[in-house]
Parts: C-alpha cells; sequence; structure tokens
C-alpha cells in the first residue's frame, strides 16, 4: 500500500519525525569541527577555500528527471523547511542537526497532489558539516554504492510498513541528501542531484 511520508508529511509529519525519527536521543552528535579523513571523505581544509554554485530548486533536477525519479506527478514546492526540521533530506535526528550547521544549504520538496506521497533533497557544501554528516553515518550499518560522479552513496531503508528510502551522497567537501516517499530509489536521486553540481561546477568534481 503507498502510504508515504509524503504531502501531509513532508510538510507537517516530516516535522514531527525531525523531533524523534533519530536512531537514539542518546546518540553523540559528531563535532563538525572534526578534521579527520578516517571514514573517507577528504579532509575539509582541503576543499573550503572553493566555493560551490549550488542549484537553485527551480533547476535542480528537469522535469523529466522528477517524472522519472519521483513521479509523474510530482510537484514541486521549493523550501519546505521548519524551524522543527521539517523539509529537509533526513528524518534522523542528528543528520537534521547536523545539516542545520550549514546556514546556506538548500533544501527543496516534491509532493504528489492527493496523495502522501513526496520527498525532499538537501544539498550542505561546507566541508565541515558534510565532513561530520559523513562520519556519523559511517557508524552505522547501512548499504554503500559509488554514485557516477563518484561520490559515496549511503542509503537508510524504512524497516518497518512506512516504505521509503534515505540516501546520503559525499564527494569533495559536499553532501547531497535525499528523503525519498515515492516508493523509488533516493539513490538515484542522489546521482542524478550530483550530475547537476557536476555540470555546474566542472573545476570542482
Amino acid at each position: 500500500m503507498r502510504r508515504l511520508l509524503g504531502v501531509a508529511t513532508v510538510l507537517s509529519v516530516l516535522a514531527l519525525t525531525a523531533c524523534g525519527a533519530g536512531n537514539g536521543d542518546d546518540a553523540a552528535t559528531p563535532d563538525p569541527s572534526s578534521s579527520s579523513s578516517e571514514f573517507g571523505s577528504p579532509t575539509p581544509t582541503a576543499t573550503a577555500a572553493v566555493a560551490v554554485r549550488r542549484p537553485t530548486c527551480d533547476n535542480l533536477l528537469t522535469p523529466v528527471q522528477v517524472s522519472d525519479l519521483m513521479d509523474p506527478g510530482a510537484q514541486g514546492i521549493g523550501d519546505a523547511t521548519t524551524p522543527a526540521g521539517g523539509g529537509r533530506g533526513s528524518t534522523v535526528l542528528e543528520l537534521l542537526q547536523i545539516m542545520d550547521g550549514d546556514s546556506g544549504a538548500v533544501h527543496c520538496t516534491w509532493v504528489l497532489p492527493d496523495s502522501d506521497a513526496g520527498a525532499t533533497i538537501s544539498i550542505m557544501s561546507d566541508p565541515l558539516v558534510a565532513h561530520a554528516g559523513e562520519v556519523y553515518l559511517s557508524t552505522l550499518t547501512l548499504e554503500e554504492t559509488t554514485g557516477a560522479t563518484g561520490e559515496r552513496i549511503l542509503t537508510i531503508r524504512s524497516l518497518d510498513g512506512f516504505a521509503y528510502t534515505e540516501s546520503h551522497g559525499f564527494l569533495d567537501g559536499v553532501w547531497v541528501g535525499v528523503w525519498d516517499g515515492f516508493a523509488t530509489e533516493s539513490s538515484a536521486i542522489v546521482d542524478a542531484v550530483f550530475a547537476t553540481l557536476a555540470a555546474d561546477n566542472p573545476s570542482r568534481f
């Protein structure tokens, strides 16, 4: 049954999950100032001086990509963030806290009208924030793949009757987080976003 964390929940339940869907309130949040490259990500200081041109929600994905990767009827509603942590590309409390360390992050949400389907993409290009997110995820046992641009992708899948995937991609100090409630594949969306970033920043990726 296609009851997903989407329209009613991309705008409201995502905010609720931000308050309670983490791995555990007593899990330590990584220190974003860490410069260790223990988990394979680049040392933050190595990329801090190179700015990343970040796309807007309107040009992040083409209409064809939205149709193929989400749903033919999916509609973009732009930035739907809430102070409680909703409208971001994760439902993990620790990751939401780390994401908010990048004041220039881009957050974009799509919904399917008259349904509960939706998806949110977040792009963080502060290398310290990206590194902290990767370090935290590296402490978990997750699916790991490599995207077409070379990004490391770590994927979380729902373990109950609530069907969704959440993927996080890391490359050269940039972090792309995708929460996908369209019953498709969040890692493919991460890959498409990195392709857009690579096209906009040919000297970076």
